[in-house]
This record gives C-alpha cells, structure tokens and sequence, in this order.
C-alpha cells in the first residue's frame, strides 16, 4: 500500500489563486458564487486573517489539493472555505 502525506500549511500568498479558484469552483458546481464570496476569495488576508482568522492548504507533492479556513465571527469561530480539488 503507498502512503500518501498530506500537509496542512498556513496562509502563504503564493496559495491564494488556488485558495480562490478552487472555492469558486466547488461554489459554481454546486451553489452559486456570491458577490460576498466573490470578495473573500479575492481579498482573503483582509478578510480572514487579519480579522483573527487562519486559512490552510492542504498539500500533496507540493500540489494544493483542498483548503479550509477560520473564520473569525467574533463570538464564535466558522469553519469554513472548504474546497477540494476534483482530481
């Protein structure tokens, strides 16, 4: 059997075109992308980290496979932005 590690690294800026694209797609498919949506995904450090959240990209050969953040809602914590690639 192989073994296969999966990663789970912070925010890095490098992640964030696969942070939004892979969100949008999973949004598209199966929902709809909201312009709320549409203003996380594209400004996610000022919208999830800097207000007390983390976002992670969960990492296969150095490939971005899933991403999950949370989110900050003050009196609670979301989990939230969680997207797959489909390969």
């Amino acid at each position: 059997m192989k073994t296969i590690i999966i990663e789970s690294i912070p925010f890095e800026d490098k992640f964030a075109n696969t942070f939004y694209d892979l969100n949008v797609a999973w949004l598209a498919n199966y929902f709809y992308v909201a312009p709320f949506d549409e203003n996380v995904l594209s400004n996610p450090k000022d919208h999830i980290i800097k207000t007390g959240g983390f976002i992670f990209s969960a990492v296969i050969n150095l490939e971005v496979v899933g991403t999950f953040a949370f989110v900050n809602q003050k009196s609670f914590v979301e989990f939230s932005k969680m997207a797959v690639s489909p390969r």
